[in-house]
């Protein structure tokens, strides 16, 4: 395998696994209709060890968000929070309002809201 071919130094099938292994803990989050902080989510991946503000886990937590939102799953990302302030980081509220202009006005109902919408997908949608 060449350097070229690895994301972050992760080889393709790493990579998934990782993305997977977060999407599955943020799809527990949302059963549960909790939120879940950077470092909590950073902890209880196995298929990786980053810390909540590498580049890496950044990187990965942004692809699933924009996969599950492409998939019309919602942005599971909104329940990954900063363990202060109880609310999501800076990425989050840029990639909300590229989505939805009407979000500009007030970013913490948006989140609310998409909140929400995770919640109640995914309490609908039986455990596999």
């Amino acid at each position: 395998m060449t350097e070229s071919s690895l994301k972050h130094g992760l080889a393709p099938e790493q990579w998934q696994a990782a993305k997977e292994d977060m999407r599955q803990i943020c799809i527990q989050t949302a059963r549960d209709r909790a939120t879940i902080s950077y470092g909590e989510v950073a902890a209880r991946m196995t298929t990786v060890t980053a810390h909540p503000g590498a580049y890496i886990f950044q990187n990965l937590l942004r692809e699933m968000c924009r996969e599950e939102e492409s998939a019309g799953r919602g942005m599971l990302c909104a329940l990954v929070v900063q363990k202060a302030s109880g609310k999501p980081g800076a990425g989050f509220y840029k990639a909300i309002v590229q989505l939805r202009a009407d979000c500009a006005d007030d970013l913490d109902v948006c989140w609310q809201q998409e909140c929400e919408r995770v919640y109640a997908l995914w309490s609908a949608i039986p455990p596999a």
